[in-house]
């Protein structure tokens, strides 16, 4: 976000020119600032919240450190102590290896994961789920070529065994990619039915719905999240969170972020220095930064701008000239 914004106009008493110092805040990272927050008192459904929320506000709460908890905890709900909604929703499911949602897919079978323990095969014709513990061929990705190793090793021991060659379990984000390990197949006379572990795996991630990053910090209640059900809700009376059906009626909190503010103050500056020098306009900066410093303005940016003076017109007589 970013910090206080102000604007100085800076009139010479010398008939010379007028300066607008605009002072504006620095960029700072939007983790410097806990959200704030709105108790919604009304029951809806997550998406019937969500959407209030993004027409309001920003969005459902998003809850990313623990600064953003306290903050939520500290807004008022009028003594309401039950479930409200915020904006995280889940689990994931299929990522790859960098931690990236799967989009993209080519099962072959219907996968049968709706637990951790669950990792990706391909065949030539597409892709299964099975136990990570059972033992396949696989293949890897070095940045530029598709490297098949006939070794019959665990998911996890095929992911180390790429690392340590500098190269990856194959990460098939689109056609094009998989046409290249289709390709790998017949260069290394595979089976087309012979599976090979890929660097896709079940990980029932969360994540939240506004930014879509994915939740590190977490504060479930004990038991949560059982991953049955898609949507997050807090526990007003301790914080702790819970996941329950979408469909399901609640408050909620809705979020938004602290904006810039813009003050003009106005100082009338008399002077005989020429402001047209670059290095008098530096010395007056330098004395306009300090002053405000100590009056405890520091988070600003300083700049100069020259604009010109308008002249005021004198007043005429109603007189008529006599030729």
């Amino acid at each position: 976000m970013f910090g206080n914004s102000r604007s100085v106009l800076i009139k010479v008493n010398m008939d010379v020119f007028v300066v607008l110092l605009m002072l504006s805040g620095f960029c700072v990272s939007t983790a410097s600032f806990p959200n704030i927050y709105y108790f919604i008192s009304e029951n809806k459904t997550w998406d019937e919240a969500n959407a209030y929320c993004i027409m309001e506000y920003t969005g459902l709460a998003q809850i990313t450190n623990p600064e953003n908890n306290t903050a939520l905890m500290n807004t008022s709900a009028g003594g309401y102590t039950g479930k409200a909604w915020i904006g995280l929703v889940g689990p994931l499911g299929w990522v790859w290896l960098d931690g990236t949602q799967a989009t993209y897919f080519m099962w072959d079978q219907e996968p049968w994961a709706s637990d951790t323990g669950y990792c990706g095969l391909t065949t030539y014709h597409g892709w299964h789920s099975v136990i990570c513990e059972y033992e396949w061929y696989f293949i890897c990705f070095n940045g530029s070529d598709y490297i098949v190793n006939k070794t019959r090793v665990t998911w996890n021991d095929a992911k180390i065994s790429c690392e340590n060659k500098n190269s990856t379990l194959a990460q098939i984000l689109d056609l094009l990619t998989f046409d290249k390990v289709r390709r790998a197949f017949r260069n290394n006379n595979l089976d087309e039915y012979e599976p090979l572990w890929i660097g896709l795996s079940f990980s029932p991630v969360w994540f939240w719905s506004e930014t879509k990053q994915i939740s590190t910090f977490v504060n479930w209640k004990t038991g949560q999240p059982n991953n049955k059900n898609n949507c997050a809700a807090v526990l007003v009376g301790n914080g702790t969170w819970t996941t329950e059906p979408c469909s399901e009626q609640h408050p909620f909190f809705c979020y938004g972020v602290h904006k810039s503010k813009k003050t003009v103050l106005s100082m009338n500056i008399q002077t005989d220095v020429d402001l047209e020098t670059p290095d008098n306009q530096a010395a007056l900066m330098e004395q306009l930064q300090a002053a405000l410093a100590k009056q405890g303005v520091t988070d600003f940016k300083l700049t100069w701008t020259k604009q010109p003076v308008q002249k005021s017109r004198k007043k005429t007589d109603d007189a008529c000239l006599n030729v």
